[in-house]
């Protein structure tokens, strides 16, 4: 049971060690791992994303999500989505420790790769994964935890750049932003 009384079925094996309410599966805390906590901490000193596009992803999230299921949100950081969710139980699930440590409102917090989620299979009524995509190091991986998740009818809420200018990423601005950290966006 974790500590809203919910029992710990959604998960397929143990953690590697608990952290507080944090059930961690990162097994080597390699540099991949300590560039996203220095991300998630500059992110909650000064939010990195815009409003508007949180607002749109919160806004689109809240449409398309099955109410009142399970809720899984990869790549969680501050909650903001899942968080705003009418879903019965909520599971948020992110790299960074640094985030999930400040997160109140979910179920059940994990700390793990996307890559290598510790998911039961076939337990998610939605699945949200927005703007994780393109920082993953293995897609087709992520792609198939994300699928084997879900529930039949269940629905899968991405979001990743796709048609819009990526030319931002080049700009002078962008880049002396984000140069300090060695993992940003991979494609």
């Amino acid at each position: 049971m974790n500590k809203s009384g919910k029992s710990n079925s959604f998960l397929m094996r143990p953690p590697i060690k608990c952290d507080g309410d944090i059930l961690d599966y990162i097994v080597v805390e390699d540099d991949y791992i300590e560039n996203y906590e220095v991300v998630a901490g500059d992110d909650l000193k000064r939010r990195m994303t815009l409003d508007d596009v949180r607002d749109v992803l919160r806004n689109l999230c809240e449409i398309a999500a099955i109410p009142g299921g399970v809720t899984i949100d990869i790549g969680c950081a501050d909650g903001m989505i899942i968080k705003s969710l009418n879903a019965k139980t909520k599971i948020a699930v992110d790299i960074a420790r640094t985030y999930l440590s400040v997160l109140e409102g979910v179920d059940l917090k994990i700390r793990a790769n996307a890559e290598d989620l510790p998911l039961a299979d076939a337990i998610a009524d939605t699945v949200i994964c927005t703007d994780v995509i393109e920082h993953v190091k293995d897609v087709k991986k992520v792609s198939q935890h994300l699928m084997r998740i879900l529930r039949p009818g269940a629905r899968l809420l991405l979001a990743a750049p796709w048609m819009q200018n990526l030319g931002v990423y080049e700009t002078r601005e962008y880049i002396e932003q984000y140069k300090k950290y060695k993992y940003v966006h991979l494609r």
